[in-house]
C-alpha cells in the first residue's frame, strides 16, 4: 500500500460493536512485559495516563495527536522501561510536540514527542523498526497501558487482524472514516472470531506491531468504550507508519558553519516523520546522508530543508555569493521543478560553503539599525532565544502577531526591551498573561497583545509607539524593524524599507485566498518592497512594527508565497482599535 505524499504518518479510527454498553477500560487481550515491547511509551499529563506511544529515536515518541489534546506541551511526561503505568521505569520531560498540522480532530492524527533529555537505551528501552510496507489480512498485535477490565493499568495486548477491502470500508458508519480507507490513508483491524475486545480513550496512540514493526497507532473510536466481538464487518481502522525510509541527521546552521559534525545533534527519523517536526519549524537545516557513505563528515552530499509554518514548506532562493553558481543553479531548478513537495534542494559537500553564504533565513538586503532611532521595538524569547518581535504600548502591555506565541503558553515568554542586540545589555519582562484575537485561527486577525510582569521603566533607549489617528489605504514609505537578519547577528535589531497599499494589483499577486480576503477585509496590507529593493520577510519578522514617522500602522503578520515576491501580508493596526483600548489599559486619541 502506498501512502498518499500529504499524509505521510498514522491515524486510527475504531468501529465498534454497537449493542455493548460503554466501560472506561480496554477490553480483552492479556497482560505482557516491556522485555518484549522495550519501544513502549506511556504518556501522562498531570500525572494521568492520557495515551500510549512508540519510541522512533532517542528524543522523540511517536503517538496520536488525540492523546495529546492539552495545550500545555511541558506538562506532559513520558514513562518508558516499565510494565505498567507507574510503575519502576524512567521518567522524560516534554519540550515539545508536533501535531500533524493537517490535524483537526479526525485525520492525519498523530503527532511526536520532543523529549528534553536523550532517551538512555536499555533491554528494557529500545526504539522500534517502523514497517516499510502495508500488508493486508496480516496478524498484529496492539499493545497498550489503557485502563482494563482488571482494574489496572498494566501493559496489555492484543490480536487484531488488518484489511483494506471494501468489506472493511462498508462496515464504518462515518463517511470520514470511510474516506480514510478509500484514499489509501488506513486500514481496518478485526478481531479474532468470538473474542471480545474494545479501547477507550487512555488507549491513544498505542502502537499496532507485528515482527516487532510498528504499523500503526491508535487514535480514537467511532462508538468509545464499547467494545467488538471478532467476526465478519466489524473491524477498526489505523493508517500505516510505513513509507520510504531516508536516515536523516538534523544540524543547526550554527554548527554546520563550524563544521561541528560530531557536536551536531542525530535524530535518524524515517523521512516522513523527519517532516512533521519540519512542517512546524520556522527554519530548518537537514543534512541526510546515505547510510554507506559512513560518518557525518565524510559525507559527498548534503540536503537542505527550509520550512516556514502554517502548514507549508518550501525550498528557499538561493544567492549565490561565490563558487559554481551554475553548478548549484542546477541543482536547484531540477528539485524544484521535479521534487518539490519533498521540499529538499540537493548540494555536493564541497559547495557548503557557498551554500551557507547564500542562504538567507530573515531579512535580506537590510541595515542594522539603532535603538535609539526605534525605542519601541522589543525581542520576544522563549528560553532567550527568538520567537518574535512586539511594539511597546504602555508601561505594561506589548503589542505582536498572535503567530508569535503559537507554541507556547503565553507566560513560558519573555520580553527583552532597550538594546540593540536582545542578547546584550537589555531589560527582561515575563509575561504574565497574554490575549490572541478572538477570530484567530491560523492567518486572519494575527493580532495578539501581552501583560508583562512589572512595569517598564521609560529611558533614552524605551519609549512606547504613536499610534496612528487616521486609517490610510496606504503608506509609501514605511519601516519595518525587527530583531534578526543574517544568521550570524539574528539577534541584533535591523530595519527594512517598505510600502504597505491596499490596491488589487497587490490582491490579485497574492496566490492565497486567506491572504485576498485578509486584505479585502481591512483587517490586513500587502507589504511590498520598496522599488528597487529585494526584501525578504522571513517568519522570524512575525510581530515586527512597521512604522513611518514614528506611528505604528502594522505588524508583520505572514509570509505566503514560495519565492518570497510580492506575497507578504500584515495585520492592520486600525482595524483593532477597539479591541486593544478594550483589552488593554491603552488610550488611544483617535
Amino acid at each position: 500500500m502506498k501512502l498518499a505524499p500529504a499524509l505521510l504518518f498514522v491515524i486510527t479510527v475504531h468501529h465498534l460493536h454497537p449493542s455493548v454498553q460503554a466501560k472506561r477500560l480496554q477490553i480483552g487481550g492479556k497482560d505482557t512485559g516491556i522485555f518484549l515491547y522495550p519501544y513502549m511509551a506511556a504518556i501522562a499529563f498531570a500525572q494521568k495516563l492520557v495515551g500510549n506511544g512508540a519510541i522512533v529515536a532517542q528524543r522523540y515518541i511517536l503517538t496520536s495527536a488525540s492523546a495529546v489534546a492539552e495545550p500545555h506541551d511541558s506538562l506532559y511526561k513520558v514513562q518508558l522501561g516499565a510494565d505498567a503505568f507507574k510503575g519502576p521505569g524512567d521518567l522524560y520531560e516534554v519540550l515539545t510536540i508536533y501535531k500533524h498540522p493537517q490535524y483537526i480532530g479526525w485525520d492525519y492524527n498523530i503527532a511526536l514527542l520532543h523529549l528534553k533529555d536523550p532517551i538512555r537505551y536499555s533491554d528494557s528501552v529500545q526504539p522500534v523498526i517502523i514497517a516499510d510496507t502495508f500488508v493486508s489480512n496480516l496478524q498484529v498485535l496492539l499493545v497498550s497501558y489503557g485502563t482494563h477490565e482488571d482494574g489496572t493499568m498494566h501493559m496489555r495486548e492484543a490480536i487484531y487482524t488488518t484489511s483494506t477491502g471494501a468489506e472493511c470500508v462498508d462496515s464504518l458508519t462515518k463517511g470520514l472514516s470511510k474516506e480514510i480507507i478509500i484514499q489509501e490513508h488506513g486500514f481496518c483491524v478485526q478481531s479474532p472470531p468470538g473474542a471480545e475486545q474494545g479501547q477507550w480513550a487512555d488507549d491513544a496512540g498505542a502502537p499496532i506491531v507485528a515482527d516487532g514493526k510498528l504499523y500503526g497507532v491508535f487514535a480514537f473510536s467511532e462508538q468509545e468504550g464499547k467494545t467488538n466481538v471478532g467476526s465478519i464487518g466489524k473491524h477498526g481502522v489505523q493508517l500505516t507508519v510505513g513509507h520510504e525510509r531516508c536516515p536523516c541527521i538534523i544540524v543547526p546552521l550554527a554548527l554546520l558553519r563550524a563544521r561541528g559534525w560530531n557536536q551536531a545533534e542525530s535524530m535518524m527519523l524515517p523521512d516522513h516523520l523527519l517532516r512533521l517536526v519540519l512542517l512546524q519549524q520556522r527554519h530548518t537545516v537537514v543534512v541526510v546522508r546515505d547510510e554507506r557513505v559512513g560518518r557525518a563528515a565524510q559525507m559527498e552530499r548534503a540536503v537542505f530543508v527550509l520550512t516556514i509554518r502554517q502548514h507549508r514548506s518550501i525550498v528557499d532562493r538561493f544567492r549565490v555569493g561565490r563558487g559554481d553558481r551554475n553548478g548549484l543553479h542546477r541543482v536547484t531548478e531540477h528539485y524544484l521543478t521535479a521534487h518539490l513537495y519533498q521540499r529538499y534542494v540537493v548540494i555536493p559537500t564541497h559547495k557548503l560553503g557557498m551554500a551557507e553564504d547564500a542562504l538567507h533565513l530573515a531579512q535580506n538586503e537590510v541595515t542594522e539599525a539603532s535603538i535609539y532611532q526605534y525605542q519601541f521595538v522589543v525581542a520576544i524569547t522563549y528560553a532567550r532565544q527568538l520567537h518574535g518581535n512586539g511594539v511597546i504600548l504602555s508601561k505594561r502591555w506589548i503589542l505582536s502577531s498572535a503567530s508569535t506565541f503559537y507554541r507556547y503558553s503565553f507566560t513560558e515568554y519573555t520580553v527583552a526591551v532597550g538594546a540593540e542586540d536582545y542578547q546584550d545589555k537589555a531589560t527582561w519582562y515575563q509575561v504574565e498573561h497574554g490575549y490572541k484575537h478572538p477570530k484567530y485561527i491560523g492567518s486572519d486577525y494575527n493580532i495578539a497583545v501581552v501583560l508583562i510582569r512589572g512595569s517598564i521603566e521609560y529611558t533614552s533607549r524605551v519609549q512606547p509607539i504613536n499610534l496612528p489617528t487616521s486609517n490610510p489605504d496606504g503608506v509609501e514609505a514605511a519601516t519595518m524593524v525587527s530583531f534578526g537578519g543574517s544568521e550570524e547577528h539574528r539577534s541584533h535589531l535591523r530595519e527594512a524599507k517598505l510600502v504597505l497599499t491596499t490596491d488589487q494589483s497587490c490582491i490579485d499577486q497574492q496566490a492565497d485566498l486567506q491572504a485576498k480576503q485578509f486584505i479585502w477585509d481591512g483587517v490586513g496590507y500587502c507589504a511590498l518592497p520598496q522599488p528597487g529593493t529585494t526584501n525578504d520577510l522571513w517568519h522570524i519578522a512575525t510581530g515586527a512594527p512597521i512604522v513611518a514617522d514614528r506611528v505604528l500602522y502594522a505588524v508583520f503578520a505572514m509570509h505566503k508565497a514560495s519565492d518570497h515576491k510580492r506575497q507578504e501580508v500584515a495585520t492592520r493596526i486600525w482595524h483593532f482599535k477597539d479591541w486593544i483600548t478594550t483589552t488593554t489599559d491603552v488610550a488611544w486619541d483617535y
